[in-house]
């Protein structure tokens, strides 16, 4: 693939190509490395998710729905989050600052679907729909509480009839 393919998956991910694809020249001053391209993964966009207070009912059927998705190379996958399996996840883009410092309001993350809360253990990030108020990016506890990073937000049980909607496996940080 010519590095103008790169440079735009970077943009589409947010992510910084001198960073992710270090090189001596800027890009567009010469072609770039051809690298093969045999095997992609498209990872499906579902939306946005609230990190803070909750989306509302209404608005987390775009979680349901793929809106677009990113199409990348495995081997962009490899260099970007090596050791992680892309196939069955789907991307979020996140809104609200519970989860600050680690994850910002326009980050994307990258969650594995599934309502198994047997999967889910101490202090893992996870998305879950709370009964009437929708969906929320928080820190999951044993205790039945949910946490933001953020100390300012405060700490909620996690209601009876709360789902599972996906675990947290990595993201990317806006700049």
């Amino acid at each position: 693939m010519p590095l103008a393919f790169y440079v735009e998956v970077c943009h589409k991910l947010s992510l910084n190509v001198y960073t992710a694809f270090p090189l001596s020249d800027p890009p567009g001053s010469h072609p770039g490395p051809e690298l093969p391209s045999r095997h992609t993964c498209a990872i499906p966009i579902f939306g946005e998710v609230a990190a803070g207070i909750p989306s509302a009912p209404t608005d987390s059927v775009l979680l349901e729905t793929e809106l677009d998705h990113i199409d990348l190379p495995l081997e962009v996958w490899r260099l970007i989050y090596p050791g992680v399996d892309p196939r069955g996840l789907v991307a979020l883009r996140i809104q609200g600052a519970s989860m600050t410092p680690r994850h910002y309001p326009g980050d994307l993350i990258f969650v594995r679907q599934t309502r198994d809360k047997s999967l889910v253990h101490d202090g893992q990030s996870v998305i879950i729909e709370l009964p009437g108020e929708g969906h929320t990016f928080k820190v999951w506890r044993d205790s039945g509480v949910l946490e933001g990073i953020n100390p300012a937000f405060k700490p909620i049980p996690c209601p009876r009839g709360a789902r599972l909607w996906g675990v947290y496996v990595c993201g990317t940080k806006t700049e």
